[in-house]
């Protein structure tokens, strides 16, 4: 059988890299999408501009990462990630290419707050009518240094946190291998499409001052949360961001994070047979590795 090639966008960041390797591990040919090409892997894709559909030629399969996070006005949002995901969709199907994964967010929901959130769910809809698989990963996690779990990580090391009105807002984690994995059995399904986004979840919701809190405890740091209201911290970032300093954690991530969705239907999962790891169970198998390794060396 011929190996399959995928092509890949966005994947010079977190997720788009991690989920390239996993493929090339696996024995796919893999094609990378990206702005700043830097090997032979890569071909220029920029979702401000039109799309080449020869650049699909002898593509078996598309996963879409890339996002532009730069623009802060909707009209420009809209006009980039997701006119641009359109025209990208529109030029894999006139090549075409059967096989197509957006990967988007449980940020994404009917009512949400964020520009990001509203961003993904238009491509998300537009995606689903074109017959396209969607997949919204939850707060996705390898290690305590990378993406939003690496900010999250470094925050928590400081003795004193906000505890944004009340620090009970829900989260749903997805380590990134168990991500991959599900990406991977998307590609090789033989389903033309689904009607609903794919939650790629553990199942548990940890609150946030929880999750804090836990973090905090595996950097063996002990830290006390103070009452901040959501909506003033948000305008203190927004503030921030206006006059160009960035904190390592945008305005809109919060407003996201206060606004969560009540609930996800995580049954689009069960039909890849998929099963996620718990965020808890992970961090004390992390912390019990790290014991073994310390008594070994000692």
């Amino acid at each position: 059988m011929r190996v399959k090639r995928c092509a890949i966008t966005g994947a010079n960041g977190f997720i788009g890299c991690a989920c390239s390797n996993h493929l090339l591990r696996n024995g796919y040919d893999v094609v990378k999408l990206v702005r700043h090409p830097q090997d032979g892997l890569s071909h220029y894709f920029d979702l401000s501009e039109s799309v080449d559909p020869e650049v699909f030629r002898n593509i078996d399969a598309l996963v879409h990462f890339a996002y532009d996070y730069h623009p802060r006005k909707w009209t420009d949002i809209y006009q980039i990630n997701v006119t641009g995901s359109q025209r990208l969709f529109q030029a894999a199907q006139q090549a075409g290419l059967k096989k197509i994964i957006f990967i988007s967010t449980v940020s994404a929901f009917e009512g949400c707050k964020s520009l990001y959130g509203k961003a993904k769910l238009e491509i998300e809809t537009a995606a689903l009518q074109m017959g396209i698989v969607v997949i919204r990963p939850g707060l996705t996690y390898l290690n305590m240094s990378d993406g939003m779990f690496g900010a999250l990580s470094k925050m928590a090391k400081y003795p004193v946190l906000p505890a944004f009105d009340g620090g009970q807002q829900p989260f749903v984690l997805v380590h990134l291998d168990d991500l991959c994995c599900l990406i991977e059995k998307v590609i090789n399904d033989d389903r033309d499409s689904l009607s609903k986004p794919i939650v790629a979840a553990h199942p548990e919701y940890v609150p946030f001052q929880k999750m804090m809190r836990m973090i905090s405890q595996h950097h063996g740091q002990y830290v006390t949360f103070v009452p901040v209201p959501g909506y003033l911290a948000w305008l203190g970032l927004y503030a921030l961001e206006v006059i160009g300093v960035n904190v390592g954690f945008r305005s809109d991530s919060l407003k996201s994070m206060l606004n969560s969705p009540p609930k996800h239907d995580f049954s689009g999962s069960e039909k890849f047979a998929m099963t996620y790891r718990q965020f808890s169970a992970w961090l004390s198998d992390v912390e019990r590795t790290q014991v073994l390794a310390e008594t070994e060396h000692n």
